[in-house]
C-alpha cells in the first residue's frame, strides 16, 4: 500500500519546493535569529521530515509511519524527565533522515534524464545531510561542551550549525574548532561525506543534465 491511496498524497514537485525551503529555514534561518525557542527548531524538523518523505519516487504507508514515529521521538527527546533517554531517540531520528538521503541518491542514480527538478533534489540532498550533521554536532556539545571552542570563547546554536555546514564544504575557516576525538572524528564523517555527495552524486547527475542537453 502507498500514501498514494490517501487524502493527503503530495505533488512530488511541491514537495521538492517545500523541502527546500523549511530545509533553508532550519539551516539558515532560525540559528541566526535571537531566543528562538527550541520547539520552533523541533517544529521546522518535523516540517523537513515530512516533506523529505512525499519528496520520494514511492512512498511507502510503513516508510512514512517510521517518519512519524521518528519525529515525535525528537520532540519527546527534550523533555526532562527523560533526557537520559535524549541521545537514543535522536538517534532514531538521525538514522532515519540517513535513510532519506541514501533513498535520494539511490533514486538519482536510477534516473536516466534529469532536469532542473532533479537538481532540486540534488540540492536538497546536500541540505539533509548538511541538517543531519548539524543536528549531530549540536548534540555532541550538549553532551560534551568542551568538544569544541571557539576563538571568541563563546559557542552558540548558530556557530555549531555554520561549522558543520564549513566542515561539509571542507572550507574550514578555523574559527570554531574540534577539541575532543570525538568531536574531531565527527568532523572527518563530515567531510567525506559532503565530498563523496558533491564528487559523485551531483557529478553523475550534472553529467546527465549535460547529456540531456546535447542530444536535444
Amino acid at each position: 500500500m502507498t500514501l498514494r491511496s490517501l487524502s493527503f498524497t503530495f505533488n512530488k514537485l511541491w514537495a521538492a519546493i517545500f523541502l527546500f525551503a523549511s530545509s533553508c529555514t532550519f539551516l539558515f534561518v532560525l540559528p541566526v535569529m535571537e531566543n528562538v525557542p527550541l520547539w520552533v527548531f523541533r517544529l521546522c524538523m518535523s516540517a523537513v521530515l515530512l516533506f523529505s518523505i512525499f519528496s520520494l519516487e514511492k512512498v511507502k504507508l510503513y516508510f512514512f509511519l517510521i517518519g512519524f514515529v521518528a519525529a515525535a521521538l525528537d520532540w519527546f527527546s527534550d523533555m526532562g524527565q527523560y533526557s537520559a533517554l535524549g541521545p537514543i531517540l535522536k538517534t532514531v531520528t538521525f538514522a532515519f533522515v540517513f535513510l532519506v538521503v541514501g533513498s535520494l541518491m539511490i533514486k538519482f542514480l536510477k534516473q536516466k534524464e534529469v532536469g532542473l527538478y532533479s537538481l532540486l533534489e540534488a540540492i536538497n540532498g546536500y541540505l539533509l545531510l548538511g541538517i543531519l550533521f548539524s543536528s549531530i554536532t549540536f548534540l555532541l556539545y550538549t553532551l560534551a561542551p568542551e568538544s569544541y571552542q571557539s576563538t571568541n570563547g563563546n559557542i552558540a546554536r548558530n556557530d555549531l550549525f555554520y561549522y558543520s555546514m564549513i566542515t561539509l564544504t571542507t572550507t574550514g575557516y578555523g574559527d570554531v574548532l574540534p577539541v575532543t576525538a570525538a568531536a574531531k572524528n565527527l568532523a572527518m564523517i563530515i567531510a567525506v561525506c559532503g565530498q563523496i555527495y558533491v564528487a559523485f552524486l551531483v557529478g553523475v547527475l550534472v553529467g546527465k543534465y549535460i547529456n540531456k542537453i546535447t542530444h536535444e
